[in-house]
């Protein structure tokens, strides 16, 4: 039977995938990312938006704002995003499920230490698939950031969101996350 420490692993799998393609995404040639994204997008129930293929080369209006070719030669390493607590729940049409509760994939050098991001993972036939996530969010629709935070789906099946959670069956605590807006209530909470 499937447990928590199973999911950690598929987690910090993924995360470790995660991160090498993001940082594959900023080679001069997109080849290698492209080759990577089945890779990439195996962790997901379906092919993810942000794992899509790239076609051609840079153009030069890019490769300039970025202050040469150089820049794209060796791009520094993204790190993996940060696990900070795993909850078991169940669910009537997915059995047993797992809330991953993390920082956002990492966009730069530095590791976020913000809790800002729910993967809800499922068991799909013989393996752990992410079915959708949430984000602690103020952005619009519109792009603005004029709403007050809340928990925001970010895709997937919508009855797999934060509203809908209920009391877990087992709760596993890693890493506590910095204090930002409400990581650490988040934490904390029995969800």
């Amino acid at each position: 039977m499937r447990n928590i420490e199973d999911v950690r692993i598929f987690f910090e799998d993924f995360a470790k995938v995660e991160a090498e393609t993001e940082t594959l995404k900023w080679k001069l040639s997109y080849n290698e990312y492209n080759a990577n994204i089945d890779k990439a997008n195996s962790f997901y129930l379906h092919p993810h938006i942000e794992f899509m293929a790239l076609e051609g080369e840079r153009d030069e209006d890019e490769i300039e704002l970025f202050g040469g070719k150089s820049f794209f030669s060796n791009p520094y390493p993204r790190l993996p995003r940060k696990l900070f607590k795993i909850s078991e729940y169940t669910h009537k049409k997915y059995g047993k499920f797992w809330v991953c509760y993390t920082s956002f994939k990492n966009h730069t050098d530095n590791q976020s230490l913000f809790l800002t991001e729910m993967l809800f993972v499922i068991q799909f036939e013989e393996s752990f698939k992410i079915a959708a996530s949430s984000s602690w969010s103020n952005y619009t629709k519109d792009g603005y950031g004029d709403e007050n935070y809340e928990w925001k789906h970010g895709f997937g099946d919508r009855c797999l969101h934060f509203n809908f959670l209920h009391k877990p069956i087992d709760i596993k605590r890693y890493d506590q996350p910095e204090d930002y807006k409400i990581g650490i209530e988040t934490y904390h909470a029995n969800i």
